[in-house]
């Protein structure tokens, strides 16, 4: 065992890590809904680190309480989960904290 990490399980959350923050235990990105085009049926996720990253209805599963894409709108705060595609990077699984 390394001396190093000897009781790192012990230390305190560091106030920094947006996971601990949120209080957000569940691994998920952390993030807020920037845009929902119903007509589209797309949108699109700002990351902590302010990165975009779009999701579009039918190729998204929404977890937690509110388990529908109706339910989601711009300002909502949320953890979610990505997958690569032949068009890049895309939510796959949302969950809405607010």
């Amino acid at each position: 065992m390394d001396p190093a990490r000897a009781g790192a399980d012990d230390e305190a959350p560091d106030e920094r890590d947006p996971l601990q923050q949120s209080g957000a235990a569940d691994h998920f990105y952390q993030g807020v809904i920037a845009w929902v085009h119903w007509g589209h049926e797309r949108g699109a996720i700002r990351s902590v680190s302010g990165r975009e990253i779009q999701f579009e209805f039918p190729f998204v599963t929404v977890v937690g309480e509110r388990r529908s894409v109706e339910s989601l709108h711009p300002g909502m705060r949320v953890g979610f989960d990505v997958g690569q595609t032949s068009g890049g990077l895309r939510v796959t699984t949302l969950k809405v904290y607010d």
